[in-house]
């Protein structure tokens, strides 16, 4: 893992972290865990400053994710439940399609609700696996403003970067003072955290009380104005 590490800055440089974690931001692949770990052990086994390497991977992110949302943005209600349809009938984790593709009663109760709703849960999905990716669909079918979602997007996507990057820099040193073991048991530990957490949050939205009301199907939300 060190080697892998040391030759993601070596050979590909910041850039390199900049246009995976674009990537991740679009499409979720590759991990932004594994990215960001293996760039903070890079940083401190060759003479990379630790600050470039967390501005160059939450710019990267902040790109990708900006992406999916401008084409998110472009959905009307009818295309999203469209593709939902459609989508059902592939092999993917439904949750994920819930939270991706929302239906129609879903996207009727937030689009009544939209001058009330807390967007913090932009910020709190983004520190989630997976997940942190794909809010940003959502967020562009209800129409969240272009400042608004900046800004949460923001502090979602700089605390998850500052924390893997800090934690692959500190289990690289912890490697090269006490073997790779040591490194292996951070780094397991710190995903399984992780995982943990994205439990966690799915068992609360399986539990919350607020459910969608039962609507129609059928039909387009005109949705032409923005969340305030």
């Amino acid at each position: 893992m060190q080697e892998l590490a040391v030759y993601l800055l070596s050979t590909w440089g910041l850039w390199g972290v900049f246009f995976l974690m674009c990537s991740n931001g679009f499409a979720s692949a590759p991990p932004s865990e594994i990215i960001l770990a293996a760039a903070g052990v890079a940083a401190s086994q060759v003479s990379q400053a630790l600050g470039l390497i967390i501005l160059m991977a939450i710019s990267g992110n902040m790109v990708g994710t900006t992406a999916l949302f401008a084409l998110a943005r472009r959905y009307t209600t009818s295309s999203c439940l469209r593709h939902r349809d459609r989508m059902q009938h592939w092999p993917f984790p439904m949750h994920y399609l819930h939270l991706a593709l929302p239906n129609a009663a879903v996207i009727d109760r937030y689009l009544e609700q939209r001058r009330q709703v807390s967007l913090w849960w932009l910020t709190y999905c983004r520190c989630l696996p997976v997940v942190r990716s794909v809010v940003s669909v959502p967020a562009g079918i209800l129409r969240v403003s272009w400042a608004r979602f900046l800004g949460y997007t923001f502090v979602g996507v700089s605390i998850w970067a500052v924390i893997w990057i800090c934690f692959g820099f500190y289990a690289g040193l912890l490697a090269s003072a006490h073997g790779s073991r040591v490194f292996l048991v951070a780094f397991l530990g710190g995903v399984g955290l992780v995982y943990s957490l994205r439990y966690a949050y799915q068992r609360r939205q399986t539990n919350s009380p607020m459910k969608a009301k039962q609507g129609s199907n059928s039909g387009d939300f005109a949705v032409d104005d923005e969340l305030q």
